[in-house]
């Protein structure tokens, strides 16, 4: 929710800013061309936010978007810590500059592309159930007519392996949510840190283009690897 509320507060600085625009412009031809630009900009919020109001939606709290600030604040501190910390060599840098917090934000993107493609391994699941299903096998044998004599011991042995798979398939479910938060957290810090809006850095701007090429590039790449290229 809380991106959602940056995306639209994003969209509204674009429309007040084409409406002082507006106001401005000295020629029809201007404003005619203006008007177009805040037509498919309030459309797209209206478009939006009857998209929001189709799914349900947590309401949050001023407190909470506080948190949740806070909680993007010291990600990304830590995300720039670290990045620095495996510099090599330490680059000086203007005051106010954010090199380092666009570095660390490509680099986290990276990781996270990395996990999930590590995380989707179909393979990794496949093995699992699979591994389930023989043990529920060999215990509906033993079980049977031709099964042991006394096979409670030989029965718990294989409940113990389906409980370990079982373990390890919510292990990596919890992986996987959590590299969901990383993804949820770092759009977050995109638009925090890198807004394009019109009251924003232009540097802003450039970083932001930046990091979408970078997406680009890691989408083309992690495709690549799926086919096997």
């Amino acid at each position: 929710m809380r991106l959602k509320i940056m995306y639209i507060d994003s969209l509204q600085k674009h429309i007040d800013h084409q409406e002082i625009l507006h106001e401005d412009a000295t020629t029809n031809e201007q404003k005619e061309v203006i008007q177009r630009l805040l037509l498919r900009l309030r459309l797209t919020r209206i478009k939006f936010k009857e998209c929001i109001q189709e799914y349900p939606q947590v309401q949050l709290t001023p407190e909470d978007i506080k948190d949740i600030d806070a909680e993007l604040d010291a990600r990304m501190e830590t995300l720039e810590t670290d990045y620095k910390n495996g510099l090599k060599n330490q680059i000086k840098l203007e005051n106010g500059s954010k090199f380092h917090k666009y570095q660390a934000i490509l680099k986290e993107e990276k990781d996270i592309i990395n996990r999930f493609f590590f995380l989707c391994s179909d393979d990794k699941e496949r093995t699992e159930d699979n591994f389930i299903e023989k043990c529920f096998k060999k215990i509906n044998v033993i079980k049977g007519p031709f099964g042991e004599e006394n096979p409670e011991e030989t029965i718990k042995f294989y409940q113990m392996e389906i409980m370990a798979a079982r373990i390890r398939k919510d292990k990596e479910l919890k992986k996987f949510i959590d590299n969901n938060e990383r993804v949820f957290f770092l759009d977050l810090m995109k638009l925090k840190f890198f807004p394009v809006t019109p009251d924003a850095d232009p540097m802003d701007a450039v970083y932001n283009q930046f990091i979408s090429i970078s997406e680009d590039y890691n989408f083309i790449a992690t495709e690549r690897r799926k086919a096997g290229k």
